[in-house]
This record gives structure tokens, sequence and C-alpha cells, in this order.
């Protein structure tokens, strides 16, 4: 199932702003539940009214189904985090101080695991998670191919293992665009490259990533 695909379904719906009817799911459909698994939310299995996600919150759904079918224990602490996402968009991204203030007081590395979790929300749940410095900054879950195009230019400075979960995040999410990426990144490494070799690479240590307190 193509992400557009979902997304268009549901335009409907408002993006941000969102009233969350549901305690137990947010609205997202889905939730981890005792095992550690995600399952569908309970008030949808015994048949009561809830509403329908938003359009950022049909991606994370998606992919919340993605892990439980594979039978991938999720990361509570970055699903609390996508769900906190879903409430914002490119035009009103979520300020990275709220995410800090509302996930991460439990750390005196706090930014360090701000850019863990979502990186492993990328990464591993291939949730297309935008980010941006410049004004107006923060954090938000993109839902269509030019807000993607326009993240993947920032991001496309970024190391190479940053760069691969750039195009796996694509492939999942909007297909067309991964395919312009692989087409990029073959031509870029047929121009010849005269640049001399960088003294120490690789040499870098991994961050002081920490995990949260058992609940």
């Amino acid at each position: 199932m193509l992400i557009d695909t979902a997304i268009a379904a549901d335009m409907t719906l408002p993006l941000f702003g969102t009233q969350i009817n549901c305690d137990r799911c947010q609205n997202i459909g889905m939730r981890i539940g005792p095992s550690g698994f995600f399952e569908q939310c309970p008030a949808i299995v015994v048949g009561e009214p809830h509403a329908e996600p938003n359009p950022a919150g049909t991606i994370l759904r998606h992919f919340a189904d993605v892990l439980k079918r594979r039978h991938i224990v999720p990361n509570s602490h970055a699903f609390a985090v996508a769900k906190t996402l879903t409430a914002y968009t490119t035009d009103e991204p979520c300020p990275r101080d709220v995410l800090l203030d509302t996930h991460f007081t439990w750390t005196s590395s706090r930014l360090r695991n701000l850019h863990h979790a979502v990186e492993e929300l990328r990464g591993t749940w291939l949730l297309p998670v935008g980010s941006r410095k410049e004004e107006p900054s923060g954090y938000w879950i993109i839902t269509d191919v030019d807000d993607f195009a326009a993240w993947a230019t920032r991001y496309r400075s970024a190391p190479i293992t940053q760069l691969s979960t750039l195009h796996r995040v694509a492939r999942a999410n909007f297909p067309l665009y991964a395919e312009q990426l692989e087409l990029d990144f073959w031509s870029d490494i047929a121009r010849p490259d005269d640049s001399p070799p960088v003294d120490g690479a690789g040499d870098a240590l991994a961050p002081d990533i920490s995990l949260p307190p058992a609940a």
C-alpha cells in the first residue's frame, strides 16, 4: 500500500490541532499492548465509535502495523515521541524544547537522546520525520512528496549512514522520489572527485546514548 494513497483518502481530516478523543491510542488506532507488541486499539476491537487519525496519524498507524506484522517489539519511548509529532505540520512543527521537556527529562544527554529517537523512527520504523533548523524550526511527520523533497535536500548533506536511512524512508513512503535519489546518487559518484583524503576519517566516537528509565 502506498502511503500517498492512504494520505489522499484522509485529506478531508484536519492535520493540525486534531482533537484527541481516544485516551487509549490518541486516535492512532494502534497501541503497545501488555505483550510489548503493537495491537489494535481495544475500542476498535469491540466496535466502539472511534475517530480516524489525521494524515500524520495515518502514516504512523501504517508503520505500527508493519512492525506488528514483522513481529518487531517497538520502542515505547520512540512511539510516544511519534504520537506527539502527529499533532504538528511542516508549517507548524513541534519545537525541539517541547519534545525535550515532554519526553527527555530523565536524561542529562537530552539532545543526543532526542536525535537518537528521531533516527530510530526514521531508520527502524521508516517513519518520514521531518526536521528543520531555520524558522519555523522543529519536527513533524511528513505527509506529501513536495515536503519530503524539501526536507531531503537538507538531509542529503548528512553522513552516509543517514543517507541510507533517507533512501529507505523515501522508498517506503514516496517510491518515485526514491528512484530520483538513486539516479542522483549514481550521477554524483560518476563525477571525478579531486578532493584530497581527510585525515582521521571514520574516527568519530559513537554518541552517548542512554535509555529511559523503566516504567
